[in-house]
């Protein structure tokens, strides 16, 4: 029998373990789900037996979060890590993806976006390659990007591939800015999304940059899907499992942002489209 992924909880509310063991038990891949109340306590566990995926809080009494994730840092650098917090501050942020974390969420944001924070861990549970952007192990940048967005921070990623250097400024959770190959604006982000791998960092917001985006992130990010598509089926490739689930999850996403409490997807004629999607408000 294959055995299953154990992901580690971390936070000194009892209540919160309670309920987001709750809803961790609805990943698809049915992880083993532990909890610990202590900065001490997780360590020993993490000892102990291997995890996949630890899920940290920030705020806690003696040991807190980020010295947690320092310490896992440096004896456990196969170990996923989650941020989940409840404090919206850049410099906690910063610090965070500073110490190598794989995704920082802000607790109310899982009560708004439920599914995509649950597409997150598992994506996270179930990579095995070192590929991709740092940061976010094997996560493609329009993912990074598009976690970002999601929950509404303020932050400048700076992205490196080799010699280039790109730059995209978020606002509030809003695109608004890119530099890359003296280009701006929506011809930079294009450039820089067409990057394959590298590095990123969070840099400081600039929350009084100049814009020059106006798109809605999510209507970038699918014209960009949905020309890589087209490129791969030129190229006989066709279109990709994973291309075509990271065009609903956007589609999904975008409507939540705009108010939508559910969803409908219902076949209609194959002359019209393979599937429609309803928004119900």
């Amino acid at each position: 029998m294959e055995s299953r992924h154990k992901i580690l909880l971390l936070d000194d509310d009892p209540d919160v373990l309670v309920v987001y063991k709750e809803l961790l038990s609805q990943l698809p891949s049915h992880p083993e789900i532990h909890t610990a109340n202590t900065g001490a306590r997780a360590l020993a566990l993490l000892e102990a037996e291997p995890f996949r995926l630890l899920i940290c809080d920030l705020k806690m009494p003696k040991m807190d979060g980020l010295q947690v994730l320092s310490i896992v840092r440096r004896r456990f650098q196969e170990l996923r890590t989650v941020v989940m917090t409840g404090v919206a501050d850049e410099e906690f942020r910063s610090r965070a993806y500073a110490l190598g974390v794989d995704l920082f969420w802000l607790k109310p944001d899982t009560q708004q976006n439920m599914q995509m924070f649950l597409e997150c861990l598992e994506s996270l549970l179930g990579q095995d390659s070192a590929s991709g952007f740092r940061g976010v192990q094997s996560k493609s940048l329009m993912d990074i990007i598009q976690m970002e967005c999601l929950s509404l921070s303020s932050t400048v990623l700076r992205i490196t591939r080799g010699s280039l250097v790109g730059k995209i400024w978020i606002v509030g959770g809003e695109l608004i800015h890119a530099e890359a190959e003296g280009a701006v604006g929506e011809a930079a982000f294009r450039r820089i999304l067409e990057w394959r791998s590298g590095t990123f960092e969070n840099l400081p917001a600039e929350l009084e940059h100049e814009r020059t985006i106006d798109k809605p992130v999510n209507a970038l990010l699918l014209e960009m899907a949905q020309a890589m598509d087209e490129t791969a089926n030129l190229a006989g490739e066709g279109a990709t499992e994973e291309g075509q689930h990271r065009r609903t999850v956007w589609r999904l996403s975008a409507l939540t942002r705009e108010g939508a409490e559910w969803v409908v997807s219902a076949p209609v004629l194959a002359y019209i489209s393979p599937t429609r999607l309803t928004a119900i408000y």
